[in-house]
């Protein structure tokens, strides 16, 4: 067999990882529509942690609100793509359903909580409000579980209907 071709178990795992990638896109789509819709309910505005972040890792300055939204949003297309990747390895488990969430929601909590202890620009979580905290943790159960509904969507496409056991 050529280098350049992969077996079926690894075409497997690689079309696993790439669904779990358009999952987390899926998954940050909805967390940013609840996020815009919590925004018009309560006034409050944009946090523009995630563009803090990136600006930070890449040693840039967005120039103006505009570069800041423009930065924020590829941050949050980025951590959304690593989000989806987080929920293809849970898939690689066969884990799926309500565990899937569960285990996506911790692997984003945890990676997304060590990398801002790292970070020089942001507050420690645990400095954070209470309600800051709950409102992050909602939209990471809301980024998770909207990563594993694409995901089980893309998968059972792929795959074709199924059964449940």
């Amino acid at each position: 067999m050529p280098e350049s071709e992969l077996d079926n178990r690894s075409r497997a795992r690689v079309s696993t990882l790439a669904g779990g990638i358009a999952a987390g896109l899926a998954g940050t789509a909805a967390m940013s529509g609840i996020q815009r819709l919590q925004r018009r309910l309560t006034g409050h505005n944009p946090r523009y942690l995630p563009a803090s972040a990136m600006a930070e890792l890449l040693r840039v300055r967005p120039q103006g609100r505009a570069g800041t939204r423009r930065l924020n949003a590829l941050a949050q297309a980025l951590f959304g793509a690593t989000s989806g990747t987080m929920r293809g390895i849970v898939g690689l488990t066969g884990t799926d359903g309500t565990r899937a969430v569960l285990g996506t929601f911790a692997l984003l909590v945890t990676t997304s909580y060590g990398a801002l202890v790292l970070l020089r620009s942001t507050d420690p979580p645990w400095a954070w409000t209470g309600q800051e905290l709950c409102t992050d943790l909602v939209h990471k159960a809301i980024l998770a579980a909207g990563a594993s509904v694409a995901y089980e969507a893309l998968h059972r496409t792929e795959r074709g209907p199924e059964r449940r056991r």
